[in-house]
């Protein structure tokens, strides 16, 4: 799975010297200064996620990530694998009840109640997991407008303290003290992705004009919940982050073109919803999956899911600023703020199997110090056992095959 262009930080080289004295070869070993985040990029090693991950997000305020997958047990066994982010081990899978899960494709995190919330759109619902009991806490039934109709997207509201779902055309608000429906908004044909601005509370929705390739960002008042304003947008809208040291919103889009066959050209769109306009746009891979931020290096990361890579976008001038190699198909990204790690969720098919195998692979930003050791990669210290241990073999054999010539 790995990338050889990625090459792994945290080993400590090894400097081996020998020295002939008389008939006795000795081997003196070096132990050079650790190569910490030495690496350009450090490829960190990958971590199971289950079978189908489809989402994944992360709680800043513990360290962990969430993936929404099928454990072990097949599409049957629906449910969220929980990720240690300080660690990097799997800490445990929460069950959804044993309902299929072809249809669920979101997950949020209510960091009060411990709670994950999954839409699951042919059932016309939201299940609720509890990360802290590992219990399925319950199901909370939804408006619906049809048959396969129910929640597609959804996003814990900071600010209000409510769940926000989209079930096109309604925005649904969710209690979540009581896991019930409290409002329901009416936002016309096609919404798409939802995020909250953390400092404003304002709600960010992304609705078709005409046809499926024209879309805007409705910007909704977080108490309201009436339109404020509409920047349109000249692309598929595939995610939205927030950078709040600027006030501005970045969302990954897709331009669909045609030369040769269909070319997914992926942007990011850098939107300033005070003055309701596009501020800058900028290149990034094919067919973007997901983006994510770090407010401290002032760096946007986007996976691109057809090229295979990460864009790295400078958040303060908005220029590319390099990308990373990964494997083929990255389905979304999260920040670690508490490590400086990346983490990117792959689902992968595992050949004629009709399951699937999805994991989270590890990665260190250029120029970032992800501290944290993956679960299968030898710690620091095990580069110089290793080297050192197979230094004193080969002095050992050197000096035997020096013996036999002397008898």
């Amino acid at each position: 799975m790995k990338d050889p262009a990625l090459t792994r930080g945290q080993v400590t080289g090894i400097l081996v010297v020998a020295i002939l004295a008389g008939s006795a070869l000795v081997t003196l070993v070096f132990q050079t200064s650790q190569q910490t985040n030495a690496c350009s990029t450090c490829d960190l090693g990958d971590l199971d996620a289950g079978y189908g991950p489809v989402d994944m997000v992360y709680d800043n305020s513990s360290g962990r990530i969430f993936v929404l997958d099928s454990g072990a047990g097949g599409f049957n066994a629906w449910g969220v694998t929980i990720i240690n982010g300080s660690s990097d081990t799997v800490a445990g899978f929460i069950h959804s009840g044993g309902r299929p899960g072809y249809s669920l494709d979101a997950l949020a995190f209510d960091p009060r109640n411990g709670d994950l919330y999954t839409p699951h759109f042919c059932y016309d619902g939201v299940f609720v997991l509890n990360v802290t009991t590992g219990a399925n806490v319950t199901y909370i039934d939804t408006p619906t407008t049809g048959i396969c109709a129910g929640p597609q997207t959804i996003v814990y509201d900071p600010v209000s303290d409510y769940i926000l779902a989209l079930a096109p055309p309604n925005l649904i608000v969710i209690d979540p003290t009581t896991n019930t429906v409290v409002r329901t908004v009416d936002l016309g044909i096609g919404a798409y992705p939802v995020g909250v601005n953390p400092a404003t509370g304002q709600v960010y929705v992304m609705t078709s004009v005409q046809g499926e390739f024209l879309f805007n960002l409705t910007v909704l008042n977080g108490s309201t919940l009436n339109v404020e304003s509409s920047i349109q947008l000249n692309g598929t809208p595939d995610a939205i982050v927030f950078d709040s040291l600027d006030d501005r919103v970045d969302v990954a889009v897709t331009v669909l073109g045609f030369g040769g066959g269909a070319v997914y050209n992926g942007s990011l769109i850098v939107l300033n919803p005070a003055a309701s306009h596009v501020f800058d746009s900028t290149r990034v891979g094919e067919n973007p999956s997901d983006v994510a931020i770090d407010l401290s290096n002032r760096e946007v990361y986007i996976a691109n899911f057809y090229s295979g890579n990460i864009s790295i976008v400078n958040g303060t001038s908005y220029q590319p600023a390099g990308s990373v190699p990964v494997d083929p198909d990255p389905e979304s990204i999260s920040y670690d703020a508490q490590n400086g790690c990346l983490y990117v969720l792959f689902y992968t098919q595992l050949g004629s199997n009709p399951e699937t195998d999805g994991y989270v692979t590890v990665l260190a930003p250029p120029g970032g110090s992800c501290r944290a050791v993956p679960t299968g990669n030898a710690p620091a210290w095990a580069g110089s056992a290793v080297l050192g241990g197979l230094a004193i073999v080969v002095a050992a054999a050197l000096v035997w095959h020096g013996r036999r010539r002397e008898i």
